[in-house]
């Protein structure tokens, strides 16, 4: 479950709960996003490593302001990679680095 979401206007910066049941060893996560209007191609990831407990979030960077993004979480274990959680998120118009937005999700 993606827990909350705020954004920069060049960066998205998210937090998750981890999985209650991993039915094998949690090896990391895999945090991907693409423009919500653009094609399959724009899709981007990275691997998160499960190295900390409290390896619970991530910052995507260096994305296009005043844009939709779709941003997914997926837990990864020794398997394979888990059914995502799924977030849209648009990053802000400003280009100072401050945070202007948080969305609490539930």
């Amino acid at each position: 479950n993606i827990l909350s979401v705020s954004t920069t206007a060049q960066s998205i910066h998210i937090k998750w709960e981890a999985p209650l049941f991993t039915n094998a060893a949690l090896v990391g996560y895999k945090l991907s996003w693409m423009p919500s209007k653009g094609p399959f191609s724009q899709l981007k990831y990275r691997e998160i490593p499960q190295s900390d407990s409290t390896a619970t979030s991530g910052v995507i960077s260096n994305l296009t302001s005043d844009t939709e993004y779709i941003v997914q979480v997926a837990a990864i274990n020794t398997f394979g990679t888990g059914k995502a959680a799924q977030k849209t998120v648009t990053t802000q118009r400003r280009s100072e680095g401050e945070i202007h937005c948080v969305v609490g999700i539930m």
